[in-house]
């Protein structure tokens, strides 16, 4: 029983993780066809458009500001958007992506709980002082 529901669960984030993967791909490609955007900058849009349902907040339109024409934000959105509900239409196993912090606690927990061990923060002037 419990394979199953493993094996079921990892099917799962594979779905989920190819899907993101697919819609990644096309943005980055349309993007960069139209718009000169440095590429850790496009990632971080891209992935927060994901992780937002196809938008980016407010908040992080001022952040990128500087670095972003406003077009290109729109365009990350719009074409983000657009695969997300092609996505929903065709599977509802991804149509609401998880948040970047729930992926991110999901895999720290797999692979500190499948060694038996427990994440530990050790302080810079730990680090500097030990030999």
């Amino acid at each position: 029983m419990d394979s199953q529901v493993s094996t079921e669960a990892l099917r799962e984030d594979l779905r989920t993780e190819v899907a993101f993967l697919s819609c990644y791909d096309k943005v980055v490609r349309e993007v960069n066809d139209r718009f000169d955007v440095a590429g850790s900058t496009l990632h971080r849009l891209i992935v927060m458009a994901y992780d937002n349902g196809g938008t980016l907040s407010k908040h992080r339109r001022k952040q990128f500001a500087d670095r972003v024409e406003p077009a290109a934000m729109d365009f990350i959105e719009e074409r983000m958007g657009a695969l997300l509900r092609e996505l929903a239409a065709t599977s509802a196993s991804v149509a609401r992506p998880p948040a970047y912090a729930q992926r991110r606690a999901v895999a720290r927990d797999l692979t500190f709980g499948e060694f038996g061990m427990a994440p530990r923060r050790i302080s810079r002037a730990a680090r500097i002082d030990d030999p």
